[in-house]
């Protein structure tokens, strides 16, 4: 009896251990999904035994496990079915991605329902291909197609970002309509020739705005170097017949970078006549000598290249001058300048000087008598120094007349022959030796050697040059081609009207040096050509970008110690002066360099040639000053431009305005004692 019950009780725990229930998959899953789809997990739960247990159903997916679904269980037998809809959105699955699986777990029974499927959050960006080159201010087309990964189209939204240099990020969207999407692109007008890359990303979010899709991509377009300014940049503004006039071209592109290019250069007359037309390259020098004989004049100088014309003015100065010769005693004097010739000539013969006044037309000569007592001299006319035998009673200069020699020649036959018989005679009486002891006895009568042979002089120049008359501290110099940082400066040019006639003698060099000394404390470079004296007001140097006070000043200043030297000196600085401003490429060094972006340095020099000992300001000067001064507007051909009339009191300037009267008045009380003591120069 204790044997059948042990067996009956074995008997129903196996039945009980081995009771179980089968689930299974009605359909399996697809291969790939995107997040925001919806995984539908359909099963059969089937019993063959009571059962009372915890149902799990969980999606492994490697390092994420994400439990999807949990019941009770509780039958006897039979089946029941359950339709699993598992949202894949970050909400409900986290950051599940990759390779997944759905597992169960009944009770202690466990087993997998699927196979290995994908859940993906790609967008796979398809770019159409078009045209790849454009101009700058093109319109740039973007288009193509946006699929995720399942190979359903995206329904969201396309962005493109394009990084250039001085522009920062530039970002462009549209929407993706089933799958597809186009982008416009607008190039500024400066972007920079080359190859630029843009960034394509695609994203779809959910109601939320939560991210669930993206993909990215990138395509590159060829921007073209396109020619948009044309420069003339001559060395030199004006020049002397005889003389060469030099410059070049510059073609810049979109960013103001010098491009390389072919054009060709006109030359025109006052009468607008063509006189020289050649082609030339950007960056190759050309040149153009004027005749000797050319008056003064404004002569035009056009160029051309890739559709591009601009102008630039050329003067021909009024050129003074005379050359002279000596032949025995006959000074020949002829104008071969430009314009005719009415002034004072020195003459200088051994010690003594002689003053002519010559009234010459261009091309005409006059002859002068030279006599000194008998001996070799050393005659200076003007600049130029000859050596000549003399003779005569006394140092002296008279106008040559030659009607003496227009005489009959029966009475020159008169003349020789009563010379030659009186000279016959002399010598058959014995005075040769008496005559020539009478030429050395009296000593008063006898040249001193200082005066009969004067020192050779050499024909030597009294005009200094540039380097000698100025000497700054911080001196810039102008270069062709350059690298360096792009700074937009405010610049301060002095028009030296009379610069050929000036030496550093007579005050000159004192007082530019002045203006130099004043221009460098404010921080000003140093630029210095043959007409023009350039003070450049550089950020990185002024350590500000707001310059046009300090440009004022020095302006001031200079306008101020120039009117003080006229008042002073006889030899007087006519000038003009001028404020502009402009993008400059910096290169420091010693000196530093510098290029002009623009024709900025062409426009200065212009506007401070129009001036007369005046002060005037460019239109772009004159509104950052505002209201800080009062001027007039004026117009030069094409120019505008304003000249300077008065400074407004403001607290921003005052401080300027203060130090500039006291200057003023200090100058008076200079200008009141040299009166009172009579010293003037």
């Amino acid at each position: 009896m204790k044997k059948e019950l042990m067996l009956t009780i074995i008997l129903l725990i196996s039945t009980i251990s081995f009771a179980s229930a089968t689930i299974s998959l009605n359909q399996q899953p697809d291969s790939v999904y995107n997040l925001g789809d919806l995984l539908e997990i359909p099963i059969s739960i089937i019993a063959d035994a009571p059962i009372n247990n915890l149902l799990s159903v969980k999606m492994d997916c490697g390092v994420l496990e994400t439990e999807i679904y949990k019941e009770y269980i509780s039958m006897e037998n039979g089946e029941k079915e359950r339709d699993l809809s598992i949202p894949l959105v970050p909400e409900f699955i986290g950051n599940s991605t990759g390779e997944c699986a759905i597992n169960y777990q009944l009770g202690t029974e466990t087993g997998s329902l699927t196979g290995v499927f994908s859940i993906s959050n790609k967008i796979i960006l398809t770019i159409d291909e078009k045209n790849q080159s454009f101009s700058p201010g093109e319109k740039v087309i973007l288009s193509g197609s946006a699929i995720k990964e399942n190979g359903v189209p995206v329904e969201g939204v396309i962005e493109a970002t394009i990084s250039l240099e001085n522009f920062g990020g530039m970002i462009y969207s549209n929407a993706i309509n089933e799958g597809k999407f186009n982008l416009e692109i607008n190039l500024p007008k400066d972007t920079p020739a080359g190859t630029i890359t843009i960034n394509l990303n695609a994203y779809e979010k959910n109601k939320e705005g939560i991210s669930l899709n993206n993909g990215q991509s990138t395509t590159t377009i060829k921007v073209r170097q396109i020619p948009t300014n044309l420069e003339i940049v001559l060395e030199e503004s004006s020049a002397n017949p005889g003389e060469k006039i030099t410059g070049e071209i510059l073609v810049h592109d979109q960013t103001g970078k010098v491009m390389d290019s072919k054009g060709y250069i006109s030359i025109k007359n006052e009468a607008g006549e063509i006189i020289k037309k050649f082609p030339v390259a950007t960056g190759e020098k050309f040149e153009y000598e004027i005749n000797e004989s050319q008056k003064p004049a404004i002569w035009k100088i056009t160029a051309y290249s890739n559709e591009l014309t601009t102008l630039a003015n050329f003067k021909v100065n009024e050129y003074k001058k005379v050359d002279s010769k000596i032949t025995e005693n006959i000074l020949e004097v002829k104008n071969t300048g430009n314009v005719p010739y009415s002034d004072v000539l020195d003459i200088k013969i051994g010690n003594a000087t002689k003053q002519i006044e010559l009234n010459l037309e261009v091309g005409e000569t006059k002859k002068f008598t030279l006599s000194a007592p008998s001996g070799e001299y050393v005659v200076k006319v003007g600049d130029e120094t000859h050596k000549t035998v003399l003779t005569g009673k006394a140092i002296d200069v008279k106008e040559f007349s030659n009607k003496a020699f227009s005489l009959n020649p029966l009475i020159w036959i008169f003349v020789i022959l009563i010379l030659g018989m009186m000279a016959l005679m002399i010598f058959r009486k014995g005075y040769k030796k008496a005559f020539f002891g009478r030429r050395y006895k009296h000593s008063k009568e006898k040249p001193d050697n200082d005066e009969m042979i004067a020192p050779s002089l050499g024909k030597q120049s009294t005009r200094k040059r540039k380097s000698e008359i100025i000497n700054p501290s911080f001196p810039a110099e102008l270069s062709i081609s350059l690298h360096g940082t792009k700074q937009t400066s405010d610049i301060v040019s002095i028009n030296l009207k009379n610069n050929r006639e000036l030496t550093g003698e007579g005050g000159v060099s004192e007082t530019l040096q002045k203006i130099v000394d004043f221009a460098e404390e404010n921080r000003a470079l140093t630029y210095f050509t043959k007409d023009n004296l350039f003070f450049l007001l550089v950020p990185t140097k002024t350590k500000t970008f707001k310059n046009e006070i300090r440009a004022l000043s020095i302006a001031k200043e200079a306008e101020r110690i120039l009117k003080h030297h006229n008042k002073l000196y006889k030899q007087k600085i006519e000038f003009g002066i001028a404020i502009d401003s402009g993008d400059l490429i910096i290169h420091d060094g010693n000196p530093v360099k510098f290029m002009a972006m623009t024709s900025i340095m062409t426009n200065i020099k212009k506007i401070s040639h129009y001036s007369e000992q005046e002060i005037y300001l460019s239109e772009i000067i004159r509104g950052r000053l505002g209201s800080s001064i009062k001027t007039e507007r004026k117009e030069m051909g094409s120019k505008t431009f304003h000249k300077l009339k008065t400074i407004v009191q403001k607290a921003d300037n005052s401080k300027f305005i203060k130090g500039f009267l006291e200057r003023l008045e200090k100058d008076k009380e200079l200008m009141r004692k040299i009166k009172n003591s009579g010293n003037k120069e």
